[in-house]
């Protein structure tokens, strides 16, 4: 039980930094983009950029927890 709590935790904390790699990597696009002078475009993208890094950082915490739980649980 324990070791499928603890798999399952590195899996969901693995979704949670690729995630957090991709919004990183879509800001740096999104930075190279700045020629443009499209205000509303540029804050959408930011806004959804934030929400996307908001959820893979709650992602990775709740992975975290769950890798906790199934070690205290061996």
């Amino acid at each position: 039980m324990s070791l499928i709590l603890v798999s399952l935790g590195v899996l969901i904390c693995f979704f949670g930094l690729t995630g957090f790699a991709v919004v990183i990597y879509f800001g740096f696009q999104a930075r190279k983009r700045t020629k443009i002078n499209d205000k509303d475009g540029k804050k959408t993208n930011l806004e959804i950029l934030i929400i996307v890094n908001y959820l893979s950082i709650c992602l990775s915490a709740f992975g975290l927890i769950v890798v906790i739980v199934g070690m205290l649980l061996s």
